[in-house]
């Protein structure tokens, strides 16, 4: 798995190889354990962990139909 780094957006798309996507059908799955692992768990409440989860999944969902707009070129 390898990140692709989206510097006009300033955030990161996470590519899996083709032979991840068929198991887990793209890579949101894995995508979304990685944002898990990285949001910090100091925050205040879970509801305050949630909306950070939340923003960084917009994110990666912007970044990701980018992603692809530009690999289908």
């Amino acid at each position: 798995m390898t990140a692709v780094s989206c510097k006009e957006r300033k955030c990161f798309v996470i590519k899996m190889r083709p032979s991840h996507e068929k198991k887990v059908r793209g890579w949101d799955a894995n995508a979304l354990t990685i944002l898990e692992r990285n949001t910090p768990a100091a925050l205040d409440s879970y509801e305050d962990r949630a909306d950070a989860l939340q923003q960084r999944l917009r994110l990666l969902i912007k970044c990701r139909s980018i992603f692809h707009e530009q690999w289908s070129l």
